[in-house]
């Protein structure tokens, strides 16, 4: 089902771009979905899952109660935080 996630934390990795981390806590996300980031005025950030680390390895797929970093397209640092939530679009 779709996967569904809280960030916990965000860092920029120089010449990759921001991974937000945190628990998926339903459903599974794969490289390449299409995901949207919310925000806590309800503002939405569309994007791309440009790769999944879990454990210091890229992984193709991570499912529920996975802990993972989720490399995201064209989204600056600073337009994501603790407690935004990124969901399958």
């Amino acid at each position: 089902g779709a996967g569904f996630m809280v960030v916990e934390d965000v860092f920029s990795i120089k010449g990759r771009g921001t991974i937000a981390t945190g628990r998926i806590e339903e459903g599974s996300f794969h490289i390449g979905d299409a995901v949207a980031i919310r925000k806590a005025d309800d503002t939405v950030i569309d994007t791309k899952i440009l790769a999944i680390e879990a454990f210091h390895k890229s992984i193709d797929m991570a499912i529920a109660g996975d802990n993972v970093g989720l490399l995201l397209e064209d989204v600056d640092r600073n337009q994501i935080e603790c407690g935004d939530e990124i969901s399958n679009v």
